[in-house]
């Protein structure tokens, strides 16, 4: 059956005279097509693009029906696109034909759209500029027309550009507005540029927002834009500074790697909120703020490290002036109460604040420190750091017998653990040795060491340069040869090829 393609449900209506009478039925080709025994006997009229009229023939392009006239058809138009046929369906010879009564040449669909477009009022609603869309993407994809699909998709951005401007500053509306746009044949771009307006207008909104609806913007922003979750490597500054002076036209105008930038900036700037929120009026619990942020906002570590600052003055009035022992006293209380955190704390301020008292050059100091660290708080990382910053500062016999206390070893000025240690890779040179293997680049003193005397040797000097060839017998009846050289400025030979020959 031809003509299956168009239209999948279009309304059949009846034209009715002026005394109430249907005086004709109109029918699209694709219903005919799918039902040509329903319309026999009956005066409908037929719309379509021509393919060929004749002097009493009409033929319709994706359709196979034969439509034919008893008199000469008059035609206005010698190459008419479309046209309107009047007349009666019937069934000659085994086939269905169509008897033309009347003809009317039609605009082209490209026309026809233009025409339609040019009625479309400026206060039109969306669904004017939508229905026009649908109508010509429909007639688009049944005559396969890109040019009438291009312009479907022109009246299709234009009416989900006013409805966006009529629900602009109202987020949620937009939202759904892009949920949709999903749907339809528009530009993912678009789609994206949507959703981002609707996000961007909560995050301006957010500002006065309780803790409860940050953190559920910010999940929803979690879930709706891509990248998010990705913390950037390097600095955005300029960025941020150009999108915060113009976030749409910015945003609009951005590639997808740098859309996915700027919403990590709006899901940051939303979870900090929410975070800061969280922070008690003295700052007092400052230090687990800090760490929600680190972990959650690793851009943010300059944050993180202020609130630690409001927390440290918060205590320190107090801290600050008390003695070691005051100190674990109170550390004391904290766990008699199950209150471990609070416990930590207290010690790791008071280790803060003394460090931040130490002179540069008290490498003493930072010696007794580390241990605090490393009793007091079971933090061998921190003393381990602290040692590696005495040693930086003053490489003293005490501060290497340290590291070596734990554990860790000295390779060309390298402090390694000891894992680190034993996994490093050998030399080569000293590798081949005590495999009893010569190879290009060890010294004489090497071969020597690892051969013993040559049986014999021929030495030649020339400018700048002395060259001996050492021999030695080997025990599989093989003869060694090396050729060593000593280039001005070297202290001793090196090998530069070794050769090893059978003897007879």
């Amino acid at each position: 059956m031809a003509c299956r393609s168009f239209l999948a449900a279009i309304t059949v209506f009846l034209w009715t005279s002026q005394d109430g009478i249907a005086a004709v039925r109109r029918v699209t080709i694709q219903e005919l097509n799918e039902s040509e025994t329903k319309f026999v006997g009956a005066e409908i009229a037929i719309e379509g693009r021509v393919a060929v009229i004749g002097a009493k023939s009409v033929q319709f392009r994706n359709c196979t029906i034969p439509f034919r006239s008893n008199e000469e058809l008059t035609v206005t138009s010698r190459k008419p696109a479309n046209a309107e046929v009047t007349g009666e369906m019937t069934f000659e010879g085994g086939r269905y034909v169509f008897q033309i009564r009347s003809l009317q040449v039609l605009s082209s669909d490209l026309d026809t759209f233009v025409e339609r477009k040019r009625r479309i009022r400026v206060e039109s609603p969306p669904a004017t500029w939508y229905a026009l869309a649908d109508w010509a993407e429909q007639r688009g994809n049944f005559y396969k027309d890109h040019e009438l699909l291009a312009r479907a998709d022109e009246a299709r951005r234009q009416g989900v550009h006013l409805e966006r401007q009529l629900a602009r500053d109202r987020p949620r509306e937009l939202l759904a507005l892009a949920e949709r746009v999903k749907k339809m044949d528009v530009p993912d771009s678009v789609h994206g540029s949507i959703v981002h307006e609707a996000y961007h207008t909560l995050w301006k909104e957010s500002r006065t927002s309780p803790p409860e609806k940050l953190e559920s913007l910010a999940k929803e922003l979690a879930d709706h834009l891509p990248g998010s979750l990705d913390p950037l490597r390097v600095s955005e500054s300029k960025l941020v500074s150009e999108y915060i002076a113009k976030p749409l036209d910015v945003y609009d105008a951005a590639d997808d790697a740098t859309r996915r930038k700027l919403h990590r900036f709006l899901y940051t700037e939303v979870l900090q909120r929410f975070l800061i929120a969280r922070l008690a009026p003295d700052a007092s619990n400052g230090f687990d703020v800090a760490e929600l942020i680190e972990k959650q906002i690793p851009e943010q570590k300059p944050l993180a490290e202020s609130l630690r600052d409001k927390a440290l003055a918060s205590r320190a009035a107090e801290i600050e002036k008390l003695p070691r022992r005051e100190m674990l006293a109170l550390r004391d209380q904290y766990l008699a109460r199950e209150q471990p955190k609070p416990a930590e704390q207290v010690v790791e301020s008071w280790l803060t604040l003394r460090r931040r008292r130490l002179a540069a050059d008290d490498t003493e100091g930072l010696l007794q420190l580390a241990d605090e660290y490393r009793m007091l708080l079971k933090r061998a990382d921190m003393a381990d750091r602290l040692l590696f910053e005495a040693w930086q500062k003053n490489p003293a016999p005490e501060v290497a017998e340290q590291l070596q206390r734990y554990g860790y070893r000295q390779k060309e000025g390298k402090w390694l653990t000891q894992a680190e240690f034993n996994a490093r890779p050998e030399e080569r040179l000293e590798q081949a040795l005590r495999e009893g293997r010569i190879e290009k680049g060890m010294t004489g003193r090497q071969v020597r060491r690892g051969l013993g005397e040559p049986l014999s040797l021929t030495r030649a000097a020339t400018a700048g340069q002395v060259s001996e060839i050492w021999s030695y017998s080997q025990i599989d009846k093989t003869r060694l040869t090396i050729h060593l050289i000593k280039r001005r400025g070297q202290e001793d030979l090196h090998v530069v090829e070794v050769t090893q020959v059978r003897l007879q």
